[in-house]
């Protein structure tokens, strides 16, 4: 008897329908009807859970008893009834050691496997089966692999953090140095409080973009190139020295409206970048304790 019709003899037994017994195994019915008509069959863990609902043993709905009258028999026989011994059923094989297991006697362990098509990454996951020796193995080599990988996503987190303050820094301390030459020949206050503008403007702005938030957003959004329309001229002298001149002199144009964009962008990215500083580095420290 193979699986199914084992399965549909039980659900009949107990008056169930496919719907009801999916519903107890948390399986659609198509499911329950493929099992019944051979089509498919379950997974050993499922399998424990019809024998857990219906009562019955493994050995049972496998279809094997126990070898108990023929081994006595023999035994008799042989004048040794210690050879009375009961058959055991293999449920598979360890994926470890390849030893056989009956049932009881294994742990199923998941196992997720990427599958990366293009830019899309689709996920499946691998039920393995081990022996309960094999699984206490494996769940330890489980849990330091993970616990590897959360400690090399926290280093290079923690390394992105410094990097980011260290070029913040090396923006901040050349901005001090033009803001003392500019305060000592202006010999004015309003210089001063601009200089100190200025440090932490930059400090602010360049970490924020190596950290990638918001920040590096609006940068780019000012970091752009003015693209002129083309020109339409005649096929003789003139018309091709007209058209010359006038390429570079939008060329020249296109030049100087991407630098006062650029320069209007760095103005608004510091402004909005030392409003944004303080809940970027404590977002930054929580993402790394995070990990």
């Amino acid at each position: 008897m193979n699986y199914g019709q084992k399965i549909a003899e039980l659900r009949k037994g107990a008056q169930m329908t496919q719907t009801e017994l999916g519903e107890q195994l948390n399986v659609t019915s198509q499911a329950v009807s493929k099992w019944e008509n051979g089509l498919s069959e379950p997974d050993l863990e499922t399998i424990n859970k019809i024998c857990s609902l219906f009562n019955v043993s493994a050995n049972e709905f496998f279809g094997t008893t126990p070898a108990a009258t023929e081994t006595a028999a023999s035994a008799a026989a042989d004048g040794n009834a210690a050879q009375a011994v009961e058959q055991k059923v293999i449920a598979g094989y360890c994926e470890r050691c390849h030893k056989p297991v009956s049932a009881g006697e294994y742990k199923i362990i998941s196992k997720q496997i990427a599958h990366r098509y293009g830019k899309s990454t689709t996920y499946e996951t691998l039920q393995q089966v081990f022996c309960k020796d094999c699984a206490k193995i494996k769940e330890e080599e489980d849990r330091r692999e993970k616990e590897r990988q959360r400690q090399v996503e926290k280093a290079e987190k923690k390394k992105e953090l410094n990097r980011g303050l260290i070029w913040g820094g090396v923006g901040a301390a050349v901005a001090l140095i033009f803001s003392i030459v500019f305060t000592v020949q202006k010999q004015d206050t309003s210089a001063i409080i601009g200089g100190y503008i200025s440090v932490y403007g930059l400090f602010a702005m360049i970490s924020q973009i190596i950290w990638g938030n918001s920040v590096a957003d609006v940068f780019c959004f000012f970091k752009r190139s003015f693209t002129m329309p083309g020109v339409i001229f005649t096929l003789d002298i003139d018309g091709i020295i007209w058209a010359i001149c006038v390429k570079i002199l939008l060329s020249i144009l296109s030049v100087i409206l991407s630098v006062l964009c650029l320069i209007v962008g760095l103005f608004v990215t510091m402004f909005y970048a030392m409003i944004l500083f303080p809940f970027g580095l404590v977002g930054k420290i929580r993402e790394v304790n995070k990990v």
